[in-house]
């Protein structure tokens, strides 16, 4: 992934949870204090005021249906399966690509798990600066600098700290798309020939989104969205492939939700509407 197109979907994402965060609290499906505050200052000061903020979500709806809906029901699953698995005694999470991910420090579950953030130096760089003026970096939070297009995962892991026959749960988000196949898939590879209890979490968007040859049935905003892409999309997967594609890598798909899981587990039982695209899923494997 680039380092514009990594920037680009990083502080996009760290809006769209910054208008969650000003959702009512029997609406909101997580609370993130801490994101605003990597945004750049005049967004940031923006999103202060109520009309800026329906005004954003007026635009992106129009621009790409559902995928605001996306983002947060996605943000309130990945906690959700975090928590499981700090519950579960797993003690290292890794995420992949972190960005402006928030969840090391406002999980208390991870307040005792060791995490590790991998991503690209120059974006690690502006997020660890920004930390340090917001209180400083906590000691259970390893910072990574890579280019995994030119390092080795596990050569990465091996300087994270990361022992061969550790369990860990590696949280991929929001990345696979902008890689080409065979470096997702030489990641999932590196990751199923880890121990059994190796968890992975990680989102992709629908094969039909990627190459723009749809399938039947898909409607106008589904279209809509998938024509939107901050850079090109380069890999996605038909929701039919991913338990083989697992299975051929050392990993067993555990669970693949999208849409319509979102709305039954999320929206319906908090009586919110809020559209959510089907371009993008989510999936949870084991070894």
């Amino acid at each position: 992934m680039t380092r514009r197109s990594k920037g680009r979907s990083a502080y996009g994402a760290a809006m769209m949870k910054t208008l969650e965060s000003h959702v009512p609290s029997a609406e909101r499906l997580f609370d993130d204090p801490m994101i605003a505050e990597f945004l750049p200052a005049p967004l940031r000061l923006a999103l202060r005021a109520a009309w800026v903020r329906e005004r954003f979500r007026t635009m992106m709806e129009r621009e790409a249906p559902g995928v605001l809906g996306t983002m947060v029901c996605r943000t309130r699953y990945i906690d959700d399966a975090i928590r499981k698995a700090a519950a579960d005694g797993i003690e290292t999470v890794v995420l992949l690509g972190a960005g402006l991910d928030t969840r090391a420090y406002r999980l208390p579950e991870l307040r005792t798990t060791t995490v590790i953030e991998i991503d690209l130096p120059s974006v690690q760089s502006r997020k660890t600066a920004r930390l340090a003026r917001c209180g400083g970096t906590p000691a259970h939070v390893r910072y990574i600098p890579t280019d995994l297009a030119a390092e080795p995962l596990a050569s990465t892991l091996a300087r994270a700290g990361l022992a061969p026959d550790a369990r860990a749960l590696f949280v991929w988000e929001g990345v696979t798309q902008y890689l080409p196949g065979d470096a997702v898939s030489g990641v999932v590879r590196v990751l199923g020939a880890r121990p059994r209890g190796t968890e992975l979490l990680f989102t992709y968007i629908v094969e039909d989104a990627v190459t723009g040859r749809f399938l039947p049935g898909r409607s106008d905003a589904f279209r809509k969205s998938a024509a939107r892409q901050p850079e090109p999309w380069l890999f996605g997967l038909d929701p039919a492939d991913v338990a083989p594609f697992l299975s051929e890598r050392g990993f067993t798909l555990v669970e693949d939700i999208g849409a319509s899981d979102y709305e039954a587990r999320y929206l319906r039982p908090r009586s919110r509407t809020l559209a959510v695209t089907g371009i993008e899923r989510v999936a949870r494997a084991a070894v």
